[in-house]
């Protein structure tokens, strides 16, 4: 366990300079928030969606048990943090995403590499893809301001998605420039939400960690759980099931900040409270996760 630790705090070190950086430049200069915000929705993060999607070594049919799979555990996961959030008397529609998504990319990936080897690694990165797939397009969904299905398949996420499907579909290779297009604009992602991320922590009330607090608190245990349900009701017992209880039990996603901070909502401080101490308590509960699915 304690080589888990130490892995923990090697993937913890470029988040936390990246969060420092962010930090400082709020306070040493004007950090352009609303520019780094639309290049993550709208650039960067579909390029990484078509990149991953486009590149992944598997097949049509486990892709597509692995995609339901993840869909059904963030829906029993959505579903239990909306009753929780309304109980609690907080607003749903802007801090349920911050209680549904983990943190499947830059936090999820490695650390199933780390438990699981290159086989599980790939099923990760399935993972991955298709919750960013639901969070992107219900996200960027939500901000629109009329529901129109014409808008609604002109979604960046949602388009990277379907462009994939077709090129996996097509008989013909992906072009090398496009792919290594889409590599280079999706590895500015996870660095460009970090940075936003460490803005929004140095001008954070104190009163918004209390309630990131309790959004942490439902994303660890309501994620976990909801895995649990769902890989034990469909008796998933290979890598597949690993990886759903893995993902799902990661802190909460950098980019449900990002986008509570573009919706307008007084809630984007209390969901980067939420990112902040989720990240921090999973130090300590994904060591002994993996020591339980282990044994």
């Amino acid at each position: 366990m304690w080589q888990i630790y130490a892995e923990l705090f090697g993937l913890m070190v470029p988040l936390a300079v990246c969060l420092t950086i962010g930090y400082v430049w709020s306070h040493v200069g004007r950090f352009q928030m609303e520019f780094c915000t639309v290049l993550v929705i709208r650039i960067s993060t579909p390029a990484l969606v078509f990149h991953t999607l486009s590149t992944i070594a598997l097949e049509g049919s486990d892709l597509m048990e692995i995609a339901l799979l993840a869909w059904a555990a963030l829906l029993l996961c959505a579903v239990m943090g909306a009753v929780c959030l309304y109980v609690f008397r907080l607003p749903v529609g802007g801090m349920l995403p911050a209680v549904t998504f983990p943190n499947t990319g830059n936090f999820g990936l490695p650390i199933s590499y780390l438990a699981l080897g290159e086989q599980g690694f790939a099923v990760a990165v399935v993972f991955f893809a298709s919750c960013a797939v639901a969070q992107h397009t219900l996200s960027s969904l939500a901000l629109q301001k009329r529901f129109s299905f014409i808008r609604l398949f002109t979604l960046p996420p949602l388009v990277a998605v379907i462009l994939a499907v077709i090129g996996r579909l097509s008989p013909f290779d992906m072009p090398g420039p496009v792919l290594e297009t889409t590599r280079l604009l999706g590895a500015l992602t996870v660095p460009l939400m970090l940075l936003v991320l460490g803005n929004a922590l140095a001008n954070m009330p104190r009163t918004s960690l209390r309630i990131g607090s309790v959004l942490a608190a439902l994303r660890l245990c309501l994620g976990l759980f909801a895995a649990w349900v769902i890989v034990t009701a469909l008796d998933v017992t290979d890598e597949f099931g690993l990886v759903v209880m893995i993902q799902m039990a990661m802190p909460t996603a950098v980019i449900s900040y990002v986008y509570a901070r573009a919706s307008g909502a007084q809630v984007s401080d209390p969901v980067a409270g939420a990112v902040l101490i989720s990240t921090l308590v999973s130090l300590v509960t994904i060591p002994i996760l993996l020591w339980w699915l282990k044994s």
